[in-house]
């Protein structure tokens, strides 16, 4: 069986409901290596934990849509400073990002959450940058926008149990899945 005939039976008998660790047996040691078939394993959104955690998905979505908001309205200003084309163009480039992820999220998948994460990380050194001229007012945001990370990351624990971050769970040199 080569890798494409792997991937399809795998993602057949999650949908068919057969439980992760049990495919994994089946399947390990075949042409998919054992890293790819785990994280494909892992990353398979699971719909019985979607429809419990459906309201806290849609605060992340609530999230990432205000995100794009403000990032569209950031853009309008700056547009609006540089001409009459960027009026329109700007708010269009500053929204597609948190745009893109928030259909990601509404999708299901495990990677949208961790570019989300990942891209505010990188950003969050931004956040200090007013300190010393409103300390409130920036301590504020940080706090808002660190609770909104550590939110989306809560999430995407309940979701998607067997990933770590990035790549499948593995104790002691084995991966394990929650069912």
């Amino acid at each position: 069986m080569d890798k494409k005939q792997t991937r399809q039976q795998a993602i057949e008998s999650l949908n068919a409901g057969t439980p992760k660790s049990q495919i994994f047996a089946s399947l390990r040691g075949g042409a998919l290596k054992d890293r790819a078939l785990a994280a494909l394993l892992a990353n398979h959104p699971d719909p019985e934990l979607y429809t419990r955690h459906h309201w806290k998905v849609i605060g992340v979505l609530a999230i990432m849509i205000l995100q794009g908001l403000l990032a569209a309205a950031v853009g309008f200003v700056l547009g609006a400073s540089i001409g009459p084309t960027a009026i329109w163009l700007m708010p269009l480039a500053f929204a597609v990002i948190p745009f893109l992820l928030a259909y990601g999220v509404y999708r299901n998948h495990s990677s949208y959450y961790t570019v989300y994460v990942l891209l505010n990380v990188s950003q969050f050194h931004r956040a200090f940058e007013g300190f010393s001229e409103e300390p409130i007012t920036t301590g504020i945001a940080v706090l808002i926008g660190f609770a909104s990370l550590v939110y989306v990351l809560y999430v995407k624990s309940l979701l998607f149990p067997d990933v770590v971050f990035m790549s499948p769970k593995k104790i002691k040199g084995q991966y394990v899945f929650s069912r």
